[in-house]
């Protein structure tokens, strides 16, 4: 799993010139936060919909499978989310749900590039190809190398686990990539 997240970085190949800038950090990093209590109304979403209200994050969400490599393919275009197919379905009802994004893309700030400030107990949304909401209650925030990250099992307890670049970036094989990665896990609710 570590060469999946691995993946992640956004890899600017000799697009640019120059040195691209750092991605946000978390101030601040949590885990272990207690869920937020069931919300009142969830919104309303087309289906494959990631909503995350308090960071203004709406986004669609794309099927992301494995290059050959093993590295997750990220949507190209900055707005979309991917979804691990690897993982836990968005309808399912155990397992890890991994969704990934580009901080930015040659510029343009990617769907995720907000998730480094997002609080303990903040609520997410994803809705699944039929169109059934659920609701999501972050209860950890970490930044982890890419060379030191989790195992995301498609297996045990239901969670969802969102993940972007983030850090300085580093010029690795040729290619420009971040150094980190941040990850949110949020429980339903």
């Amino acid at each position: 799993m570590p060469v999946l997240i691995a993946g992640l970085g956004l890899i600017w190949a000799g697009l640019h010139p120059g040195s691209p800038q750092a991605a946000p950090l978390p101030a601040a990093t949590f885990g272990q936060a207690a869920p937020a209590s069931a919300p009142g109304t969830a919104p309303a979403l087309a289906p494959r919909r990631l909503s995350i209200p308090s960071l203004g994050i709406e986004a669609p969400i794309d099927d992301s499978g494995l290059t050959a490599s093993g590295d997750l393919v990220i949507p190209g275009d900055p707005a979309t989310v991917g979804h691990w197919t690897g993982g836990a379905a968005l309808s399912a009802a155990r397992g890890t749900t991994v969704l990934a994004g580009h901080v930015d893309v040659s510029g343009d700030l990617g769907a995720l590039h907000p998730l480094a400030r997002i609080g303990p107990g903040a609520l997410a949304y994803t809705s699944d190809a039929s169109g059934r909401v659920t609701a999501w209650s972050v209860t950890a925030l970490e930044v982890r190398r890419k060379d030191d990250l989790p195992v995301l099992p498609s297996s045990g307890p239901r969670r969802l686990v969102i993940v972007t670049c983030g850090g300085p970036v580093l010029r690795e094989d040729g290619r420009w990539t971040y150094r980190d990665n941040v990850l949110a896990t949020a429980v339903p609710i």
